[in-house]
This record gives C-alpha cells, structure tokens and sequence, in this order.
C-alpha cells in the first residue's frame, strides 16, 4: 500500500471508533435510569434554604429552584452554607426533587475573584 491509502484507512478507522464511542455513550446515558426509577443527573446552583435533611438550590442554567434530599451517609465535600455553590450528583425523583448520591461545595468567598 502507498502512503495516501494508508492514511486514507487510519482516517476512516479513526471515524468509525469516534462515531462508534459517541453512539455508545447515547446509548449508555439511556441506561443510567435506578431501580425505583429515577434518572441520575448532575445538577448545580446556589443554595437559597437548608434543614438538616435537605436543602434548595437555585440552579445556574435556569434558575430554577430544586429541592436536594440528602443523608449523613451521602459523601459531603464541604459545608452547607446558603449563598455557597452546590454540584450535585443524584437521582431525579418523580415530585421534582432530587435524592443526592454525592454533593461538592464551593464557597461564595472562592467564586468571588480577587483584583
């Protein structure tokens, strides 16, 4: 084989693996569905109401507002502190709300960029 037919090959493997994996991930997103069945997201705004089992955010896309439930045995990386930026990773419930598996905080005073 020449050159040019070589490369012309590795090109078209190439394609068919990238549309291969895109395909892939369509359809494994399509699976990420629990057993009470609730779709798992990832879901982030800023905490507007907290109590000592769940709390509200103010999502950043839409603003909209979502409850978040969670438990002491959800993985917690931070505080939960009102004003403070929320990334949640749980199962939408079918009320709206959202089940957290693992929720990140980042402080208000960490977003705000110094001069």
């Amino acid at each position: 084989m020449n050159k040019k037919t070589t490369i012309t090959i590795f090109v078209l493997v190439l394609l068919i693996v990238a549309l291969g994996s895109f395909y892939y991930g369509m359809i494994y997103s399509k699976k990420t569905i629990t057993s009470d069945g609730g779709k798992t997201m990832i879901i982030s705004g800023y905490i507007t109401e907290k109590s000592n089992t769940s709390f509200s955010i103010k999502t950043i896309d839409n603003n909209e507002i979502k409850i978040i439930y969670y438990s002491d045995k959800t993985p917690l990386a931070g505080s939960i502190v009102v004003g403070d930026l929320a990334t949640i990773n749980g199962v939408l419930n079918a009320s709206g709300s959202i089940t957290a598996q693992s929720i990140q905080i980042k402080s208000a005073f960490d977003i705000i960029p110094s001069n």
